[in-house]
């Protein structure tokens, strides 16, 4: 998760940004969304939820599943958006730093996750 947040940090900051292929870094930033979001998952087994929206209690597959699902729509929205455009070529650039604004909350949650322990 780490090293592909940092690959793309490094892709975004060391070319210019008339070089880069936005669809590309796009595509890249779904891929860091979607770990950290496993990571996310990973991390949340077994511990107690505190988000009403997946439910109270102990985090399980039911959560997983919910949380899954409601993480799926931000690249299907994103790629349906992208395709009614006329200049598709500034959404990517901006979807592209919204995936990894996400990728890092989320990040920045897993590992808060990770300082719990699980409930026995």
């Amino acid at each position: 998760m780490r090293i592909l947040t940092v690959f793309v940090g490094a892709l975004l900051i060391g070319t210019p940004a008339e070089a880069l292929d936005w669809s590309k870094v796009w595509k890249g930033t779904i891929g860091v969304f979607a770990g950290a979001q496993a990571t996310d998952i990973e991390t949340s087994i077994g511990k107690n939820e505190l988000n009403p929206a997946l439910g109270r209690g102990q985090f399980g597959v039911r959560q997983a599943l919910i949380k899954v699902s409601i993480s799926s729509a931000l690249p299907l929205v994103q790629y349906i958006w992208i395709q009614r455009a006329n200049n598709p070529e500034k959404l990517y650039k901006a979807f592209s730093f919204i995936n990894i604004g996400a990728a890092t909350a989320t990040g920045a949650v897993a590992y808060r996750n990770s300082t719990f322990p699980k409930v026995r």
